[in-house]
This record gives C-alpha cells, structure tokens and sequence, in this order.
C-alpha cells in the first residue's frame, strides 16, 4: 500500500501513530481469524505468521493521468518502493529515509533505533534508521469470544463414519461452500449469507428446508481446527440440535480421509418420546445417504484436480 501526505501537515509522533495503529489493527485481525478459522490449508494456517513493514521517506511526487486517474510517480517514488529491498534481518520494522530524518526529530519516538544503508543502481546509497514493531505484536491477544463453541454435553442421536478417497482439504470444501450444499443436502438452499465472507467460527445464515426457514451458526471446538458444525438457532420442536462434522487423516495418507457426521440434540422432556418416534427413523436414512453424497462429490472433486495436475506435468 502507498500512502501519501503533504509534509506541513505531519509531525513524527502523527506518522509513528499511524504506523502502530495499522500494525496493531492488522494483527488483531489475524488473531482472531486464527482463532475463528475452520480451513487447515496452508494459507489459512500459516495467515497468523504474516508480517508488515512500513517505509516512510519524504520526497517530491508528481502525477500522471493513467485511465482516468490520478497515478504518483517521480524518483522518490521510486525511492520509497526501492526502500523495500533492504539490508534488514526480519521483518515487521518501520523504516525511516534520511530525508525524513533530515526533516524530523526521531527521538521524540521512545523506541531504540538502528542505523544502515542500501544501495540502489538507479537512485545510489540511501541511508536509513529503523526500529522493531514485535514487540507490539507480542501484547495482542484475540478476543474472547465464546459463542461459537460447540456444546459437546449434547448426546448424539445418529452418527456416521466413513472413508473418503480425497484429502481434508477437498472435503472441508465441499462441506463449507454453499454452493455445493445442494448436492450433498438437497433439501436445503442457503439464502442470505455474504458470498465473500469466508466460511469461519461464529458467522450466520439462513437455510430454508421444507420451506422454513432456519438461522443457522458456524460452530467448532478450541482444541481442535479439525472438527466443526452449524447450530440451528431456532430449533423447532428441539431445544438444541446441531449438524456436527469431525475429520480424521487416514492410516492410508494425507489424501484419504476418515469423516464423522454426528447430529447432535437435546429434546424438551415433555415431546421427547414423540419427537424420537418420528425424527430418528428420518435421520437415520438421512446421515448415511447425505454422507454418501459428500464421499462422491470430494472424490469427484479430488480426481478432477489431479487430472489437472497431471495434465500440466505432462504439457
């Protein structure tokens, strides 16, 4: 990200705000979506190692007009994005150009810095002053939030479990985006829910089954990223039921997978014997075929990807 300001209107303390507050901000966010991710893929897994470094340098900048906008340009432009590629072990620091040193008084930031160079083809030695931002990562912690815990003193009512000839990955795929839902639970459609948002712990939406509709939460376990479900908020004749997922890597490798779909429930004493009468003989039809239909979609899935695979090893 580039960001630009007039200088008369900066003062260091204002630039050093900016920069904190950025970095604090950003890594907040990391760690909650650490703490609220279901995905294990390596992406997602490794989102919470990622770090920022911040260049400020102070310079003339002109612009050019590129389809319609405004574009900054020039050679200290150049400068501050050159900035980059320095001679600093690690990452997540705030660098500041001798220009901007030049221009400011850095010990007004109470935090001890370091001094180096780097030398450029097209611009020449740069000096600079840098100092660490760790430290600000190292005092955040994620918010509590318990809302999304599963509650696991729910008895299960029917359980399923069975191999799939596909890897975690495929199959929390075809378990988390909506648009394959219809496949594996064709009596569901999923209807207000942001297409963009990334399927995690504690997000909502609404199913519509048997022309009802249901709000519905993401659930799972702080223990374990590799297992998770979807509470029904307004739950009908139960007092809480949930559709519970739990994975397990096979003997066989990493591309075989060992699922369990659990339907969890409590029931109101008074209706118990009746609703077990008539909705246990339904569901337990319902989780043996709804996991059939989830074991053939990921390993439709998985052998689709590795017919691309090898279709580009062989070009």
């Amino acid at each position: 990200m580039f960001l630009y300001q007039d200088v008369n209107k900066l003062d260091i303390n204002t630039i050093y705000q900016v920069v904190e507050n950025t970095y604090i901000a950003f890594h907040k966010h990391l760690a909650y979506y650490n703490e609220m991710r279901i995905c294990t893929c390596g992406a997602c897994t490794s989102a919470i190692n990622l770090s920022l470094k911040f260049i400020a340098h102070i310079g003339v900048v002109e612009f050019a007009s590129v389809n319609g906008k405004e574009k900054p340009y020039g050679l200290d432009v150049i400068t501050a994005h050159r900035l980059m590629k320095n001679n600093i072990e690690g990452k997540d620091y705030l660098l500041f150009s001798d220009s901007l040193s030049s221009r400011f008084d850095l010990e007004q930031i109470p935090k001890p810095r370091k001094h180096g160079s780097a030398s450029y083809d097209e611009i020449g030695e740069v000096n600079y002053s840098y100092l660490r931002l760790l430290d600000l990562k190292e005092s955040i912690k994620p918010e509590e939030n318990n809302s999304h815990l599963a509650n696991n003193s729910l008895p299960t009512i029917v359980a399923e479990t069975g191999e799939i000839d596909a890897p975690i990955d495929i199959v929390y795929e075809v378990l988390s985006d909506f648009k394959h839902r219809p496949v594996w639970n064709n009596e569901a459609k999923i209807v207000d829910h942001n297409e963009k948002d990334i399927y995690r712990l504690g997000s909502e939406h609404y199913c519509i089954i048997n022309n009802k509709k249901f709000k519905v939460r993401t659930i799972g376990s702080k223990k374990s990223k590799h297992e998770f479900g979807e509470q029904v908020l307004n739950n009908g004749p139960f007092k809480e039921i949930n559709l519970y997922f739990v994975f397990n890597k096979d003997t066989k490798g990493t591309n075989h997978t060992i699922l369990t779909i659990e339907i969890r429930a409590k029931f109101y004493p008074l209706i118990k014997p009746f609703v077990l009468l008539i909705m246990k003989p339904t569901l337990k039809k319902k989780v043996p075929e709804m996991f059939r239909l989830i074991k053939e979609l990921s390993e439709k899935i998985n052998a689709e990807r590795l017919t691309e695979t090898d279709h580009l090893e062989i070009l």
